[in-house]
Order: structure tokens, then C-alpha cells, then sequence
């Protein structure tokens, strides 16, 4: 499990990556001036204070087909590898700062 809060000049957020618990919980949150924003990755779902705004249709396995159709293409040197080790370490440095 992890947590990560972020604030910036005019909102939070919070990363919230639950692999372990009983209950699956992976989302990301954005309290701004205009309220609640979440986008829930387990239930592929944006809610706005708690009502859902938008659902995204797909199942349960195809984001994880297309992650491992996308790193065959980059091994086999089909694509380019987008994530890089600096963006890596940006990343991380924006997530514990």
C-alpha cells in the first residue's frame, strides 16, 4: 500500500495505491476551489464530490494486456520507451516532495 499527497499553489492531491488490503482501492484525488475530484482507477470512474461524473467501459485485464503488448513492442524495438530513467526519478521526486 501507498500513499502519496502532493500540494501545489492551488490544490492536493492524493495517490492512494492499495495492493494488499482486503478492499481494492487505487485512485487519485484533487481537492480544489470547485470540490472533490476522484478518478477511480479500480472502478474506471471520475467522481466529482462523490457523484459519479464519467465511466469508462473495459475490462478488467485489457490495461494490463495493453501494458504488456506495449513493453513487447519496446524489447522488440517496435517503440520507443517513453519513461525514461530521468522521468522516472522526476516522477518520484514531485511524488515524495
Amino acid at each position: 500500500s501507498a500513499v502519496y499527497i502532493a500540494k501545489y499553489n492551488n490544490f492536493l492531491l492524493e495517490l492512494h495505491l492499495d495492493y494488499c488490503g482486503k478492499q481494492i482501492r487505487r485512485y487519485c484525488e484533487f481537492i480544489t476551489a470547485d470540490g472533490l475530484y476522484t478518478f477511480d482507477i479500480t472502478n474506471n470512474q471520475i467522481l466529482k464530490n462523490g457523484i459519479m461524473e464519467k465511466s469508462f467501459v473495459e475490462d478488467g485485464n485489457d490495461k494490463y494486456y495493453r501494458e504488456l503488448q506495449n513493453f513487447f513492442s519496446i524489447v522488440s524495438g517496435n517503440a520507443d520507451n517513453n519513461n525514461t530513467i530521468k522521468h522516472a526519478i522526476e516522477v518520484m521526486n514531485i511524488a515524495i516532495n
